[in-house]
Order: C-alpha cells, then sequence, then structure tokens
C-alpha cells in the first residue's frame, strides 16, 4: 500500500500537521508541491550543518545530527521543533525521504538540567518497500574547546534510532512495529537516560478504514553545566493566561509591523537580547551575527511583493499558547495546527505561505524574543 492510498481525510490530517520550519530560526513555509521552495530548504539545511561554531571559555556547543529512509518523523528538543521529514525532500513513490542525513546547532534551546529528546512518528512500515531497511535517527553531540589542544573535542550525549521489526503480536493490527532497540544505550548515564520512553499518540485510518499507529519516543538529557542564556538563568515561567496571551501578541503586531515597514533597525531593537546573546554563544561579533542571520532568514520577508503577497488575518482566538523548557519557552501556535505563528503572508497566486515563528521568553516583567 503506498501513500497515495490513504483516504483524503488522512492526507489532510497529515499535510495540515506540519510545515516548513526553518531549522533553529523558525521560518515556516507552506509546502504546496514547490520544487523552487524545496532547493532553498535544502540548501539551508547544508550550509546550517557546516555552521559550527568553535567552543571557547568554557562554552559548551550542542549539535544534532539526524538520518532517515523511507520513514516519517519529527525530532523535537523540550518540545521545539528540530526537523521534520515533511521538509524534506521525499520519493513520490510513497512521499518519504531516502537515506538523507545533515544536521545543525541547537544549543540555543539547551535547557539546564533535564531536557527531552523526542522523535514523533507514524508507522507507515506497509507503505514503503523493504520496510526492515527503514530508518529514523537522531544524535545530540557535546562540542567542548580544549585549550591545552587548541581543538574542538565532541561527545555524543544521546541518541534515538526508530526502525520498524516485525511484529509478534497477532492481535496487533499491525504487522511491524517501530522500535528503538538500535539507539545507543552505551552513552554515560550522567549524560542521557538508560531508558526510551513510547507514547501512544492518536491514530489515523487509511482510506480502507485501517489503523495507522502514531508514537511518541523520549529520552531526556542532563545538562549540569551553566547555560549562557537569559531565558535560562532569568526568566519567569509564563502563564496561560488571557492577559499573557494578549500581551504575547502584541509582540508579535510589533514584529508585523517591523516586517511591513522593512524597519530593520525596529527588528535589530526587538531581537536585542537574542541577537547579544546569540552572538556571544557563537564568539561572533553581534553586528555581524545581526547581518547574516538577518538577510538568511528575515530579509526575504522584507522582498516580498505587495502585489502578489498579503499578510494573513488572524484573531488571537484562532490560536493556543504553546509552552516549552519548564514554562521558560513560548509562542503561539495556530489551534489544529503545527509551527503555524500568527506572522502569516500568502501568495494567493501559487498557495505559497510563509511565516515567520519567534520564540519567546519572559524576562523582568517583558516579553522578549529568546534568541535570534
Amino acid at each position: 500500500m503506498l501513500y497515495s492510498d490513504l483516504d483524503d481525510k488522512c492526507k489532510n490530517a497529515i499535510l495540515e500537521r506540519y510545515f516548513i520550519n526553518h531549522i533553529n530560526k523558525h521560518i515556516v513555509m507552506r509546502k504546496i508541491l514547490n520544487k523552487i521552495v524545496t532547493t532553498i530548504i535544502v540548501s539551508i539545511f547544508v550550509t546550517l550543518s557546516f555552521q559550527i561554531a568553535t567552543a571557547k571559555d568554557n562554552n559548551v556547543q550542542y549539535y544534532m545530527s539526524f538520518k532517515v529512509n523511507r520513514m516519517e518523523c519529527r525530532v523535537e528538543l523540550n518540545g521545539l521543533y528540530l526537523i521534520d521529514t515533511f521538509d524534506l525532500p521525499k520519493n513520490p513513490q510513497y512521499d518519504m525521504p531516502e537515506m538523507l542525513s545533515m544536521g545543525h546547532m541547537v544549543g540555543e534551546f539547551v535547557n539546564k538540567g533535564t531536557n527531552t529528546l523526542s522523535i514523533l512518528s507514524s508507522n507507515f512500515a506497509e507503505y514503503v518497500p523493504d520496510p526492515e531497511n527503514s530508518y529514523c535517527e537522531v544524535g545530540i553531540t557535546a562540542i567542548v574547546y580544549n585549550p591545552e589542544t587548541g581543538k574542538n573535542e565532541s561527545k555524543l550525549v544521546s541518541n534515538i534510532r526508530y526502525t520498524y521489526d516485525k511484529n509478534d503480536d497477532k492481535d496487533s493490527p499491525f504487522k511491524y512495529k517501530i522500535v528503538a532497540t538500535e539507539s545507543d544505550f552505551t552513552i554515560d548515564s550522567r549524560l542521557t537516560s538508560s531508558t526510551i520512553n513510547f507514547v501512544d499518540r492518536p491514530k489515523t485510518l487509511d482510506r480502507n478504514q485501517e489503523e495507522i499507529q502514531n508514537i511518541t519516543g523520549s529520552r531526556e538529557i542532563y545538562v549540569n553545566h551553566a547555560q549562557p542564556f537569559s531565558w535560562v538563568n532569568r526568566a519567569i515561567p509564563f502563564e496561560d493566561t488571557l492577559a499573557n496571551r494578549q500581551q504575547l501578541w502584541d509582540k508579535y503586531h510589533e514584529i508585523r509591523m517591523a516586517i511591513q515597514k522593512k524597519n530593520q533597525s525596529a527588528l535589530k531593537k526587538l531581537f536585542a537580547m537574542g541577537i547579544k546573546e546569540s552572538a556571544a554563544y557563537q564568539n561572533e561579533d553581534v553586528d555581524s551575527h545581526f547581518n547574516v542571520v538577518f538577510s538568511q532568514l528575515i530579509e526575504p520577508f522584507f522582498e516580498l511583493d505587495d502585489k502578489y503577497w498579503k499578510f494573513l488575518p488572524t484573531s488571537l482566538d484562532d490560536y493556543e499558547l504553546k509552552i516549552y523548557a519548564d514554562g521558560k519557552l513560548f509562542q503561539l501556535n495556530q489551534k489544529r495546527y503545527s509551527q503555524m505563528s500568527p506572522l502569516q503572508w500568502e501568495n494567493p497566486y501559487t498557495q505559497e505561505v510563509m511565516r515567520y515563528s519567534p520564540v519567546f521568553t519572559y524576562i523582568d516583567g517583558e516579553i522578549v524574543p529568546a534568541t535570534f
């Protein structure tokens, strides 16, 4: 059975659940079978995979590596999006990626103490050929500068690897089951939990009314060193109240107005804390860091032609507050969708949608973007 055998309701549920999210910086673009957009996203993945900053002055960097073959999966850290196979080039026969590997830095979203690495996956074993060779794997590596050698040293601090295995349970409707038995369990238990906890998510149905299994597997990562971010050390847990949601909605509006007015200095002021801390973490000059990130991630919104691109108006009631990392990080997300920011622009001619999805923190009574 192929992906095309799914009924329309199931397909729509899958499509609505996932959107292209630009790695760490959270630009999300609706994927409507647009080869140009796919090419751009792939080039961004490749670029970021080589931007591993030198770790100095006891600054621990964290890098995510990702490998996938004929499996659908989404990786999250503390509930925050890291990567999703929906965003990647696929074999059109069964709409899944084949033998892809990539990675990017994730240290800006690593909390001090306990962190949770998760893979959300759907059991599509019966929809692909040779499911025994399917896999989805994520690893988190810590990178530390050794002043004695003058070189970076790296150490794997967590790993989850999914594969399909034949199901011995004759009462189960699934011929194959998702397992994590090939994950690296030799990692020091002071760095990561020795077990991976699985939770079943609601099942979906194909056109034959057969169930599709959806699961989440999670593994804890333990960080005992200092983290140099205000959201880690100074943030007050954000509560889901109407007043707080309204205050956050107003902050999105400030960002929207700066983008629509093409006001680069206003954006730099709004993101001042995140710019400074991200630059320091990556051992870069503040202005240089801002210019590079701005040109890659925000300038494309400045270049949208008003003749073709329109801001999509929505209301606060359309969104729910998503809270991460013990309440220290948060954002608004459109109900029944994934990675759907209030900052949305649409080209009605191509049906392409672009979204910018920053992550916020609450410090000294003010909502500010956590990183840049």
